[in-house]
C-alpha cells in the first residue's frame, strides 16, 4: 500500500510538472527555421520579462553576490535556488524530444545570484528543467563561434555528412543545474562543452551540446538523485542566437546589477569588481538543395 501511494505521487508530480512545461510553451511565438537558400536576416526579438528593481545592500559575504531574499521556508522546499538566479530577460531555444525530433521551448536568461560573473539560459528538457551556465570567457568563445557559423552559413559552407559537425567551432567549460523544475535545481556539475551545428530535416541549427556530465549531489544524496546529467544538445536558429547574446552582454548584466543596489551602487566597488575581472568589452522554412 505505501509503495502504490508512492508511485501515485510521483505519478502525479511529473504530470504536474510537464503540464506546466506545455502552458508555460502555450503563449511562445513560434520560431521559424532558418532557410538555408535565403540570405542573412534580421534577428526578431522576442517578449521581454524585465527583472523587478530591488533596492538592498550589497552583500559581504561575496563582493559579486546579489542580495538573497529567500525565507528559511522557501529555501527548504526550493532546495535553496529560488533566488539563485535574477530573470534578465525570456527568450527560447529548440530541445531535444523523447521521441525524435526537436520542440521549441521558452527560455529564461538569468544572472548567477550568488557570482554575477556567470550567466546563461535555462529550459525545459524533455522531464526535467536544465540551466546552462557560462562565464564571459565561454560567452566569447560562443559568439565568436556563431560568427564562423554564421560566415559558413551565407557561403554555403556547412555540410550536413560532417560528423564532426557538433564540435566544429569551439571547446566550452560550462556549468550545467537540473531538476524538475526551474526553482527546484539541486543537480549540478561542469564540464566539456561545443559549439557547432547540426541539421534537422532541411534546416541548419547552430547547437550547444555537452556529453552527460557527474552530478556533484548524487555524492551528497546518492540513489535518491542520478549519477550524471543527460547527453545535452540545445538548437539556436540564427535569430534565436543572436538574441540570446544580445541579452548577456556586459551592457546588459551591468545594467540588472546596478538595479539590485540602491544609489550608492557607484561607491561600492560593484561596477568595478565586475569589470576589472577579465571581462571583455527567421526566416521562412525552405528546404536545403544538395
Amino acid at each position: 500500500m505505501i509503495k502504490l501511494k508512492l508511485h501515485t505521487i510521483l505519478f502525479t508530480a511529473l504530470a504536474l510538472t510537464m503540464f506546466a512545461s506545455c502552458a508555460s510553451n502555450k503563449d511562445m511565438p513560434e520560431v521559424q527555421e532558418d532557410s538555408y537558400e535565403d540570405s542573412e536576416t534580421e534577428a526578431i526579438k522576442l517578449d521581454s520579462t524585465k527583472s523587478k528593481n530591488k533596492k538592498n545592500a550589497k552583500s559581504k559575504q561575496n563582493p559579486n553576490a546579489l542580495p538573497n531574499q529567500k525565507n528559511a521556508l522557501e529555501q527548504l522546499f526550493t532546495y535553496g535556488n529560488k533566488d539563485d538566479y535574477v530573470i534578465m530577460d525570456t527568450s527560447s531555444v529548440f530541445t531535444e524530444k523523447v521521441v525524435g525530433g526537436i520542440k521549441q521551448q521558452k527560455s529564461k536568461v538569468v544572472l548567477d545570484a550568488k557570482d554575477t560573473r556567470n550567466f546563461g539560459f535555462g529550459a525545459t528538457y524533455m522531464a526535467a528543467y536544465y540551466f546552462v551556465i557560462m562565464d564571459a570567457e565561454n560567452r566569447n568563445k560562443i559568439s565568436a563561434a556563431f560568427d564562423s557559423y554564421l560566415s559558413d552559413f551565407e557561403n554555403k559552407r556547412l555540410d550536413r555528412k560532417n560528423k564532426k559537425s557538433l564540435k566544429q567551432y569551439a571547446e566550452l567549460n560550462l556549468k550545467f543545474r537540473w531538476g524538475s523544475t526551474s526553482i527546484s535545481t539541486p543537480n549540478n556539475g561542469s564540464g566539456k562543452a561545443y559549439a557547432g551545428y547540426e541539421f534537422v530535416k532541411n534546416s541548419p541549427y547552430f547547437v550547444i551540446s555537452s556529453y552527460p556530465v557527474e552530478n556533484e549531489y548524487y555524492k551528497i544524496v546518492g540513489e535518491s538523485t542520478t549519477r550524471e546529467s543527460l547527453r545535452l544538445k540545445f538548437y539556436f536558429t540564427k535569430a534565436q542566437m543572436k538574441d540570446l547574446l544580445s541579452m548577456i552582454s556586459d551592457e546588459k548584466i551591468t545594467e540588472i546589477i546596478k538595479s539590485y543596489y540602491s544609489e550608492t551602487f557607484e561607491n561600492q566597488g560593484i561596477e568595478d569588481s565586475y569589470i576589472d575581472d577579465d571581462y571583455e568589452d527567421d526566416s521562412d522554412e525552405s528546404d536545403f538543395e544538395e
